[in-house]
């Protein structure tokens, strides 16, 4: 039984850019009615009747709840949240090994406030709003979706903090896709690897030759658009419930 995207109602996190952007056209275009969550005013191409721009951070409970009261007063429920919002830093280390100095704790402080805490802070405030839901034909209520990484599941050493908080990610969501199943609410995460984002490309500074890196085909970055296909295919797809869908193109040992 295929889930129905259109005339559902999404909040989007992260939304203003790179995957979570990708992620709010898609699901605009599939029909589907969307709040976008976003630290940058996200500039609206589609009617207003079916989208609604919400300016705040992930990690603040009041701008949390802002977003989510905004979407009940707009369109009058909420069916899903895709949790794309994170960040990825030069100098997340916990120690320089150039300098034989401890990292900066600020960097790593942001890090794992922003991808850990933020997911925290929106999952657990968007649960309320599922319950009042009438269950669909397979008994949902409501469906999250978190953005972990192949970092989650494969630790980077040069992104500590960024591996750390995208492992519990992964942890959180299979607990609460548990914890969560009597009461008819989905929660999955995807796993993906080198992103074609503004973020990644901003952080990395990308001079690396992608072919290079073992195991990978097809040997380029994945395109925000093959992220949002995958959200769609979980959402339509029931049994996927409480795992790590891995989009990396076997880039893991």
């Amino acid at each position: 039984m295929m889930v129905k995207i259109q005339d559902s109602v999404y909040l989007v996190t992260g939304g203003g850019s790179g995957l979570g952007e990708a992620t709010a056209k898609l699901l605009l275009t599939e029909g589907a009615r969307v709040t976008i969550f976003s630290r940058n005013e996200y500039k609206n191409e589609f009617p207003h009747d079916q989208v609604l721009s919400v300016k705040g951070d992930v990690r603040s409970e009041s701008d949390v709840k802002r977003a989510l009261e905004a979407t009940i007063q707009k369109f009058g429920k909420l069916d899903g949240v895709m949790h794309c919002a994170g960040v990825f830093q030069n100098g997340d280390e916990l120690f320089n090994m150039d300098t034989q100095q401890p990292g900066d704790y600020t960097v790593l402080t942001d890090i794992v406030t922003t991808n850990l805490l933020g997911t925290f802070n929106v999952n657990r405030l968007a649960i309320p709003y599922f319950l009042t839901n009438q269950p669909d034909e397979e008994g949902q209520k409501g469906i999250i979706i978190n953005c972990s990484s192949t970092s989650g599941h494969s630790p980077m050493s040069s992104a500590v903090a960024y591996s750390t908080s995208k492992a519990a990610i992964i942890g959180l969501s299979y607990a609460l896709a548990k914890q969560l199943s009597t009461l008819g609410i989905r929660v999955m995460d995807i796993a993906p690897a080198l992103c074609d984002t503004p973020m990644f490309r901003r952080a990395v500074g990308f001079n690396q030759d992608i072919a290079n890196f073992r195991n990978l085909f097809p040997a380029r970055l994945i395109q925000p658009i093959e992220y949002a296909n995958a959200v769609k295919h979980i959402i339509e797809t029931p049994m996927l419930n409480g795992s790590s869908y891995q989009l990396d193109g076997a880039l893991r040992p």
